[in-house]
């Protein structure tokens, strides 16, 4: 067989096969949110595709991220709004895919071929932290601070919120949207139930409850979510603290307490840690302060 024809045989093999791993294996079995999906595919790609396709004057990075490219636009296609997750693990799936390549190159130059699939392991293991791929995360607490004009009360927590419509750059980019609240009361046991918008999905919506309060500070702890949310990030606690300051001034905190819900911890968890700060920033602007954040 012909050597391009046989490498255009090898990548749609290379991409049904993976998109049936995709499919009836990581989908099916609910693995999409662990490392499985964003270390163990493009390592089945990479491997099958420097295995198969590579010429020794060649280079096989060139091939691995063409293909890799188009299987991540075919996902992109099935995944709708999950789009933005994708967009995220982009460069993990890249550099996963760059690091076998590269380990096998070497090898395979220092005629050691038939260590390939033994030496991988570690390496994937090591990029998946080597913990079970269904491992519950620890939690994680996002604190932001804000000065806001005047001495304002907790009172304003009763308010029905004002959206910013123009919202931060990071949450433009597929990220549901607030549009309402439900519900009132600063005391014990009053709920409140805030509907996110998802341009597939839907609506959805986190439903928190009051556990704590005092004078100054709000305790909410999280009932249940329905939001398109609950797929990157498993809400527990938000509280709401103020400090009126000597300037006439009030300091607001905006505390959230969440657990990460994709594997490799090492790699999302950042991601959500400045999503969740932006998103706190967001939320003190429209309830206390109404000037638009950036």
């Amino acid at each position: 067989m012909k050597r391009p024809k046989r490498t255009l045989y090898v990548i749609i093999l290379t991409l049904a096969l993976a998109s049936m791993f995709f499919r009836f294996f990581i989908i099916e079995e609910r693995y999409e949110q662990t490392a499985l999906l964003f270390v163990g595919l493009p390592a089945l790609i990479s491997l099958l595709m420097v295995r198969f396709t590579s010429k020794p004057q060649s280079s096989p990075y060139k091939s691995v991220f063409w293909v890799l490219t188009m299987f991540l636009l075919l996902a992109c296609v099935a995944f709708g709004e999950g789009t933005i997750c994708i967009v995220m693990a982009a460069p993990l799936f890249y550099a996963v895919a760059g690091a076998v390549v590269g380990v096998m190159q070497y090898l395979k130059n220092r005629d050691k071929d038939y260590l390939n699939s033994i030496i991988i392991i570690p390496l994937l293991i090591l990029m998946a932290e080597g913990v079970p791929f269904k491992k519950v995360q620890e939690s994680t607490n996002v604190s932001v601070e804000q000065i806001v004009d005047g001495n304002i009360s907790l009172e304003k927590m009763n308010l029905q919120p004002d959206f910013i419509p123009n919202l931060p750059g990071i949450l433009k980019i597929g990220f549901p949207k607030p549009i309402a609240v439900e519900g009132t009361g600063i005391e014990v046991g009053d709920a409140r139930i805030i509907q996110f918008e998802s341009s597939t999905k839907g609506v959805g919506k986190l439903h928190l409850r009051i556990k704590e309060k005092t004078e100054q500070r709000l305790v909410f702890e999280v009932v249940s979510d329905s939001s398109h949310i609950d797929h990157w990030i498993a809400w527990e606690e938000i509280s709401i603290a103020l400090e009126p300051m000597e300037d006439g001034k009030t300091k607001v905190e905006w505390s959230t307490k969440f657990r990460n819900k994709l594997s490799p911890r090492w790699y999302f968890e950042p991601i959500e840690r400045l999503t969740v700060s932006v998103s706190s920033n967001y939320l003190i602007a429209s309830y206390f302060d109404n000037q638009e954040t950036n």
